[in-house]
């Protein structure tokens, strides 16, 4: 049985207190939300609808007419055809990797993994693992369970928005493609994980933390 607390005349039955602050009344959620930004700093976030902001709050001051915006999304496009390109690489055929309709022509990549030994929720655990955040994904005639699905979706509008170029989106690319092929241990994982950081740092999520917020 709960606890009622009293305070101003109100009272909740969690145990917190309205109009104390979030440290004192909730110290879980404070201290994920304090966390959240020393996290997307030292990983990728690379799922589909991955934006540093809402689309309204780029329209509102008028940025979509900027020529900010369209370079943004020029980086974005030309991300997502070196990931696409690197994925049908000889190497990561071989792996059983593949992507849906042959590449792409927007900011997203779907890959198909029904040749792989990986399905989708695999696939997105060992990115995950790495600092890299995607979404696993169904792709044509799937012949995996809902749940796990057999590819993953990869979007590149979140890292154009950090300011990756071409080098950058290609040096994920290597590092996506090796992460999803048969034979990356723990070892090599770590590896990647260091790789993974290393471009995180170089183009800072948050610039004004320091390395030991970090």
């Amino acid at each position: 049985m709960t606890t009622a607390v009293q305070h101003g005349g109100r009272s909740r039955a969690d145990g917190t207190v309205p109009g104390r602050p979030l440290a004192g009344a909730a110290p879980d959620v404070a201290a994920a939300t304090a966390s959240e930004p020393a996290r997307r700093q030292s990983t990728l976030e690379m799922t589909a609808s991955g934006d540093p902001e809402p689309r309204a709050v780029g329209e509102a001051p008028g940025s979509v007419l900027t020529t900010g915006f369209a370079e943004h999304w020029e980086r974005a496009l030309t991300g997502a055809e070196l990931l696409a390109e690197r994925l049908l690489a000889r190497d990561s055929r071989a792996a059983g990797l593949d992507v849906v309709s042959g590449g792409t022509d927007v900011h997203v990549v779907l890959v198909d993994l029904r040749g792989s030994h990986l399905d989708g929720r695999q696939a997105e655990d060992r990115l995950h693992e790495i600092g890299i955040a995607v979404d696993r994904h169904p792709v044509p005639r799937d012949p995996a369970t809902p749940g796990a699905g057999s590819g993953v979706r990869i979007g590149t509008r979140a890292l154009a928005a950090r300011g990756f170029a071409a080098a950058d989106f290609a040096e994920v690319a290597d590092v996506v493609a090796a992460a999803l092929r048969p034979g990356t241990d723990h070892l090599a994982r770590l590896a990647l994980r260091g790789r993974v950081r290393a471009l995180a740092r170089r183009h800072p999520l948050h610039p004004d933390l320091t390395e030991a917020d970090r």
